[in-house]
């Protein structure tokens, strides 16, 4: 053992070898580890956001079902939401804490306590008790590997209910921790093969010029980038030292460049964060998106630009954002129609565009208004989501070539960033709608009718504006069911909510399923001799309607009763008031023969 350690003293080629070995397995094994915590806390944040993104997405529509008593969408709900990747359990309690929804059918009706603890350990038991009283919860259970989010939903006057959805991470644990240790591994076996390999090169005892080669090295790492280091020969040392001066050339080059792209690359990750700064500011496009294109236009040093959207139900082009044009020129964009001009070509394609010269390009149709602002240089970069075509974003200028293919892929990453606020806006308005609908008619529902009178009477308490609040029965109705069956009843209902949704097209009215077979219009600012030209007209066009309704004993066709009060708003006038007034003014008209309109004017 002592001859072997003074052969490895005397050993210049042992001593660098193992130098250079055991910093390279401490760095290998500690990125291993780096590498292991990475992709664990990547999983748990990607897992906490998706779990966040379906629960979200699935409160929404779980309260509209349970505010309906529709136990079998709830179930079907709750049943589409487990299917996503790795979703382990989906429960719905009510505010009892039994279960009224879930995957697992088998605990349908049974108590929290029931499923302790097969399915739910005690940090799930606490974290529910939480939800019921207000709270939500994301974590990470140990006890069962797996990661669950528990979020409170409103259930009505009963108090909230709750929301759990776990999702099992055992595999993808065990997955991150067999993948730490291939590489901690291969990183040994690695760093064995670079001693082993250092030990065979440096054996032959050329310490001179090593040393004059390491020298050079050390003066180029203290930043001297013109050192370089003499060349003795042409055999291995000397190929080995013509070739590190040759690496010192190209060093000096690159960091150049390298200062030059850091330089950029700044500029734009800076203007990126900007754009997505800007994104975050509000989920109304008409607000955010010129926003945006005022930062693009500040990243790209330009003056002139348009953002235009795909209209969802028609596809029409919008132009909701633009800057620099003259007004004539607006207008050719406001006209764009799909398949036009560098915008709808990009949208067509569904990638971006660069021209140096948009009066030569022969691909794409330039716009008269372009021409008219001498328009030479186009960029162009699609609003998508995934492979969904959103809209453009499109930047001009009047010099010739003045977009690089840096701000190209730059403008194409701001266009992909956009899309993703684009669908989250859209989504939230669909979301947004959905609450506010009734199912059946499409028209506002009973809650949303409550929160827009209070709304409109806030509004018009300043001025006195004048209020009139419509009441609408279908005459007979229970009997109609009777004769003809639920389901032509909601037929039924459905034409009186065409009927209502046509006699009332102003923006400001609001026609609104009140409840069964009762609906309600808000009508603001509306002289009371119109609104009960307008519940007469409502009234006549129902009748002309002609359903059939033999057991009804006014006509044989279905027919309606309605109330109207218009009065002034004044702050003794609330909800309550219109609607009582309106209410009253209904069943005058039942009781004195159905099939008419009595207006109350205070």
């Amino acid at each position: 053992m002592k001859n072997l350690i003074e052969k490895f003293r005397a050993s210049l080629s042992a001593q660098a070898a193992l130098i250079v070995s055991v910093p390279i397995v401490v760095i290998l094994a500690f990125h291993s580890y780096l590498a292991y915590q990475e992709d664990r806390d990547r999983l748990f944040r990607n897992t906490e956001m998706q779990l966040l993104r379906v629960v979200e997405g699935l409160k929404g529509p779980a309260e509209t079902f349970v505010a309906m008593k529709n136990p079998e969408g709830l179930q079907h709900l709750v049943d589409e939401t487990a299917e996503g990747a790795d979703i382990e359990l989906v429960v719905l309690f009510d505010p009892a804490g039994v279960v009224i929804a879930s995957n697992k059918k088998k605990w349908i009706g049974q108590p929290m306590a029931a499923m302790h603890p097969e399915d739910l350990t005690e940090n799930d038991i606490a974290a529910l008790e939480k939800a019921f009283a207000g709270g939500y919860s994301v974590y990470y259970d140990p006890d069962d590997m797996q990661y669950c989010c528990v979020m409170p939903i409103d259930e009505g006057t009963a108090g909230p209910g709750s929301i759990f959805i776990s999702m099992d991470l055992g595999s993808f644990a065990a997955e991150s921790a067999e993948s730490a240790v291939r590489i901690a591994l291969a990183s040994l076996l690695v760093a064995a093969l670079i001693g082993i390999t250092i030990f065979y090169l440096l054996r032959g005892r050329i310490t001179r010029r090593i040393m004059d080669v390491s020298s050079t090295a050390a003066a180029i790492a203290r930043g001297d980038l013109e050192a370089r280091t003499q060349v003795r020969g042409t055999d291995e040392i000397g190929r080995l030292a013509a070739s590190f001066n040759t690496l010192a050339d190209e060093t000096e080059k690159q960091k150049n460049h390298l200062e030059e792209m850091v330089e950029i690359r700044v500029r734009e990750l800076s203007g990126l964060y900007s754009v997505v700064e800007a994104t975050s500011q509000s989920l109304d496009l008409d607000t955010m998106l010129p926003i945006v294109l005022k930062q693009v236009l500040r990243i790209m040093g330009v003056e002139q630009g348009c953002v235009l959207l795909r209209e969802d139900k028609t596809d029409a082009l919008r132009l909701v954002a633009h800057h620099g044009f003259a007004p004539e020129s607006v207008q050719e964009l406001e006209g764009l129609r799909p398949g036009e001009g560098f915008a709808g070509a990009v949208m067509a394609r569904n990638r971006t565009i660069r021209t140096g010269d948009a009066a030569a390009e022969k691909d794409v149709v330039v716009l008269p208004g372009l021409e008219r602002e001498g328009i030479r240089s186009v960029l162009a970069a699609p609003i998508a989501f995934g492979q969904k075509s959103l809209g453009a974003i499109t930047v001009y200028s009047r010099q010739t070539d003045r977009f690089s293919e840096n701000e190209e892929e730059l403008l194409g990453s701001i266009g992909a960033q956009v899309g993703v606020a684009v669908e989250n806006s859209l989504l939230y308005a669909r979301t947004l709608e959905l609450t506010r609908e009734d199912g059946l008619t499409g028209l506002a529902n009973r809650r949303h009718l409550d929160q827009m009178i209070d709304r409109e009477l806030s509004r018009g308490l300043r001025t006195a504006d004048m209020l009139s609040f419509l009441m609408c029965d279908v005459d007979f109705f229970k009997r109609y069911n009777d004769r003809y069956g639920h389901a032509e009843g909601d037929v039924c209902l459905k034409r009186v909510a065409a009927a209502l949704r046509e006699s009332f097209k102003r923006a400001s009215d609001l026609p609104a399923r009140y409840g069964g077979e009762e609906f309600s219009v808000i009508i603001p600012n509306t002289p009371p001799e119109h609104v009960l030209l307008l519940a007469e007209a409502l009234r006549q066009r129902l009748e002309k309607e002609a359903i059939p309704h033999e057991s009804s004993d006014i006509a044989p066709v279905v027919t309606v009763s309605i109330g109207v009060v218009s009065a002034p708003i004044t702050r003794d006038r609330d909800r309550a008031w219109y609607i009582k007034q309106a209410d009253d003014a209904l069943y005058r008209s039942k009781a004195e023969g159905r099939n008419r309109v009595t207006h109350t004017i205070e």
